[in-house]
């Protein structure tokens, strides 16, 4: 008996690396690699990094590498219907054999893929908020898929006030975290330190944590702010204007002494240790981020986390952490709702952990995505 088979679909903008990927290359990753015993040929497709930081398994990058990657990107510029037919053209030949194809993040994949008679099963999976979507560009995608996976309730929830007729082909998988590596540390030994992990970018609210910590830095002079990331995946180009506004921030709070440290961009393979000695994390979004994977990989490490109450976020969250309006003031009573009761801090820590156990391993996620597949394909 011949294994189905299922083509993998990262964005063009995607890199199959440890480095140089993000979240959605990571996914997928340990999704293949914590997998249950399956009868599927898995195939992925996307740019490798071709380094020593690539994913150790193969990828298919597009045909004419970074010729493709510019075509398309010029032709997007002309009009934006032209996005994608480029990179889907460069694979095509092979992806139009698979059984089922998973495309992450770019619903128009899945209209060019129609446009082209493939006939099988599509899988749009969402790790983020298409809410702002016309609804008429929502429905159409929606229609070209066999399913659509979001990463929280509440993101599936808001795409799907566009198409309520259709919501029984939404499903929920949430992210995960890897547990042999994100492990529990007590907190003896961590330092009075409030830990950031993301983009530098406004999305993000690291403005208003700056100026919240500004404020808490006052009443706890000893405690640090961390911030660890860049406005890119790898290595740092030169610095975005919102970057060097975050500069200038951190610059005028450190003027009465150093007390906020922007590290840059870490290896995703760093990040435990860091999340190891922090007493917090703060993820302050100022948008409806679709899940937030370093909270998970936060609480794995028995670091309690204050949050926006935005999207995905509480879902990540649970009850064992704190939630908050993704406002300066907010965001500063949430920090100091942990320092005014440090004894919360180690009772979150421990709750959270349990939760995220039973939730958000790798293996859990990838027994509901493998079971996804098998039902997709055993429909009609």
């Amino acid at each position: 008996m011949n294994k189905q088979s299922i083509g993998v679909i990262l964005p063009e903008v995607e890199r199959w690396s440890n480095h140089y990927g993000g979240a959605l290359a990571r996914y997928m990753y340990e999704v293949i690699t914590h997998a249950p015993e399956h009868q599927f040929d898995i195939s992925v497709y996307c740019k490798s990094c071709n380094t020593e930081h690539a994913y150790d398994y193969p990828v298919t990058e597009p045909s004419m590498g970074k010729l493709t990657l510019w075509l398309d990107r010029t032709a997007s510029k002309i009009r934006t219907g032209f996005a994608g037919w480029f990179y889907i053209l460069s694979f095509y030949r092979k992806i139009k054999k698979h059984d089922l194809l998973h495309i992450f993040n770019r619903p128009f994949y899945a209209l060019i893929l129609r446009r082209l008679g493939y006939k099988g099963k599509i899988i749009v999976h969402l790790q983020n908020d298409f809410h702002k979507s016309s609804t008429e560009y929502a429905k159409r995608f929606i229609k070209s898929a066999d399913l659509v996976i979001s990463c929280s309730q509440k993101i599936a929830d808001r795409l799907f006030e566009k198409d309520p007729e259709n919501v029984h082909k939404s499903q929920v998988i949430y992210n995960g975290a890897n547990a042999d590596k994100f492990t529990f540390k007590p907190f003896d030994n961590r330092k009075k330190q409030i830990l950031y992990v993301g983009r530098i970018d406004p999305i993000k609210g690291i403005h208003n944590l700056i100026d919240a910590f500004a404020e808490i830095v006052k009443q706890f002079p000893n405690w640090k702010l961390v911030l660890a990331g860049s406005a890119s995946f790898g290595d740092k180009a030169k610095l975005t204007p919102y970057e060097k506004e975050i500069a200038s921030k951190i610059e005028a709070v450190n003027s009465a002494g150093e007390k906020i440290d922007h590290i840059g961009y870490v290896l995703h393979s760093k990040l435990p240790q860091l999340f190891q000695e922090s007493q917090l994390f703060c993820l302050p979004s100022v948008v409806h981020e679709a899940f937030g994977m370093v909270i998970v990989e936060a609480v794995f490490c028995g670091t309690p986390v204050v949050c926006s109450n935005l999207g995905g976020i509480p879902e990540a969250v649970g009850e064992h952490g704190v939630l908050c309006n993704p406002t300066t003031e907010d965001l500063k009573n949430g920090i100091l709702e942990y320092l005014n009761h440090p004894e919360k801090m180690k009772t979150d820590s421990l709750a959270g952990l349990e939760r995220a156990k039973t939730m958000f391993t790798w293996k859990t996620i990838a027994k509901q995505q493998f079971e996804t597949y098998e039902n997709l394909l055993l429909a009609k």
